[in-house]
């Protein structure tokens, strides 16, 4: 049982959607919650507090939630809703030594800027609880996707989901359910089991060119270039691939696109399209690391 606390004080810098519903969800633990980064944003925050400087952000703050990844360039923190950008030096600059950060996907410069400040720092998103929560909207929103953008329905339909993992078993599931003909690719023999075990069809991944040619809808979850070369050539051009996964990505987007083939790359679907059930999961995952790291609270 998670008890109430008002005397700490958690500052969320920057961020999507999803960032403004995990602060008003800890606001309802009782801590007090900052917010900075989200200049753009007229919708409601709850009890959080809005602020116009990271001073007044970090100032007493024992915690920092940081964005889901962290950066996307490498040197700024990712924040689509900030009117100007915030360099990833300036917020750990402005950091206490004590204040714990809890962030996702870190990129190079945050673990080399965390060393050189002496702070701790914690990757969320790698974490199974978070990773198996975040798959469901992830997977929703993928075939929310396919059901826009496909002229057919997908039932009926034919589809490949590359990777099995934890979004390529909830993509297969949702597919099924739509009565969909479903191919999973895997390279485990443990993993085949289990796809047949839910009523689809394993293909080894290095023998997908045996079933691409007959796909009317791909789903790529492999975060390595997998859909390039050769097999680009054989693939309908009426197909529609949605490749989930981050970056590099699981298709080569140039050669697919002088193909002619219609490729959406669905980065963070979960704080686009779902926000709310995103913001919920971040701050259910910062709660249980909290409850690890210092008992209850």
């Amino acid at each position: 049982m998670i008890v109430m606390n008002t005397d700490k004080k958690i500052a969320v810098i920057g961020g999507d959607a999803r960032q403004i519903f995990c602060a008003k969800n800890l606001c309802t633990y009782g801590f007090e919650t900052a917010l900075y980064g989200f200049d753009k944003y007229d919708g409601d925050i709850g009890s959080c507090t809005k602020c116009k400087c990271l001073c007044d952000t970090l100032g007493g703050a024992e915690y920092a939630v940081l964005p889901l990844p962290c950066c996307t360039d490498g040197l700024n923190i990712n924040a689509p809703l900030s009117a100007n950008q915030i360099p990833l030096e300036s917020v750990f600059s402005a950091i206490s030594q004590g204040t714990r950060i809890y962030s996702g996907k870190l990129c190079p410069l945050a673990v080399k800027l965390a060393e050189e400040y002496s702070l701790e720092i914690t990757d969320y998103s790698a974490r199974e609880e978070f990773q198996i929560a975040n798959a469901v909207p992830t997977a929703e929103s993928a075939l929310a996707i396919a059901v826009n953008e496909l002229p057919i329905t997908i039932c009926k339909s034919t589809c490949l989901v590359m990777g099995y993992g934890r979004i390529g078993k909830i993509l297969c599931d949702l597919l099924r359910s739509f009565g969909a003909k479903v191919y999973a690719s895997a390279r485990k023999c443990a993993d085949f089991a289990w796809i047949e075990a839910h009523g689809c069809i394993p293909v080894h991944t290095d023998k997908i060119s045996d079933v691409l040619p007959e796909c009317s809808l791909i789903f790529n979850t492999i975060p390595k270039t997998v859909l390039k070369d050769r097999l680009l050539d054989i693939i309908p051009k009426d197909t529609l691939i949605i490749d989930l996964a981050s970056k590099p990505g699981g298709v080569d987007f140039e050669p697919a696109k002088k193909a002619g083939l219609n490729v959406i790359w669905a980065l963070s679907l979960p704080g686009k399209t779902a926000p709310v059930s995103a913001g919920k999961i971040l701050s259910d995952t910062v709660i249980n690391i909290l409850r690890e790291t210092e008992g209850e609270i």
